[in-house]
């Protein structure tokens, strides 16, 4: 098998490529042989595919194989069970995108989420040591739900909580090499991009993070 070295560049405005106002990390990494690409996640990525094919998207315009793995109620420390069944009938992806997080919040504490980010990436890369990781940055909700089965919970902390997971999540990968960050134009302010749990997008808000994932993906692969 071929391995083909890829440089992305130029890195613009602080090693972030400007798309409208959406923003990915790109950063150096391989590809070997034909891509083959993960999306892994949450329920936000299994109905992002039943979007994404219901608007004949499902390989994100390339022409490359795309396989969703997403699952309902999946938090961080479901990623080597994910990883262990998406190998049993796949080789191992070329690029890998982790969408996951969100779940956590809320249900532990912030040192606990930053390890379970920390061993999730760690994960990742034993496993799939050839692969560029691409951490999907989590979304914002518009309802947090805390571990207490009473009392109030204080959703603007968690939303706090949410934006310092996701700046661990980019230190990490700036460390690791060979990853990059997916950055997400998704605000807890327009509610429209909710459906009315406030916890999964709408149809409005699935399109936004679709397209952001096939940017990134494209970018990385020169598309």
């Amino acid at each position: 098998m071929i391995c083909t070295y890829i440089q992305i560049g130029p890195l613009l405005h602080n090693n972030y490529v400007t798309c409208s106002t959406r923003y990915c990390r790109l950063s150096y990494f391989v590809i070997s042989g034909h891509p083959n690409i993960w999306i892994m996640g949450d329920s936000i990525v299994r109905r992002a595919k039943e979007r994404a094919a219901a608007t004949r998207q499902l390989q994100l315009g390339t022409p490359y194989t795309i396989q969703w793995h997403g699952q309902g109620g999946a938090r961080l420390k479901d990623v080597e069970r994910m990883v262990n069944n998406g190998l049993r009938y796949s080789a191992p992806p070329s690029i890998v995108v982790l969408h996951l997080g969100t779940n956590n919040i809320g249900q532990m504490d912030a040192c606990s989420c930053r390890a379970a980010i920390r061993t999730a990436l760690s994960t990742l890369r034993a496993r799939m040591p050839q692969a560029l990781i691409m951490w999907s940055s989590i979304l914002p909700r518009l309802v947090y739900h805390g571990k207490r089965p009473t009392g109030h919970t204080n959703q603007d902390a968690l939303e706090g909580v949410r934006i310092l997971l996701n700046n661990y999540a980019r230190r990490q990968t700036k460390r690791m090499g060979n990853a990059s960050i997916i950055m997400h134009n998704i605000a807890r302010s327009n509610h429209q991009m909710f459906i009315r749990d406030g916890v999964h997008l709408s149809d409005q808000g699935s399109d936004i993070l679709i397209a952001d994932l096939a940017l990134a993906i494209k970018k990385a692969l020169f598309q």
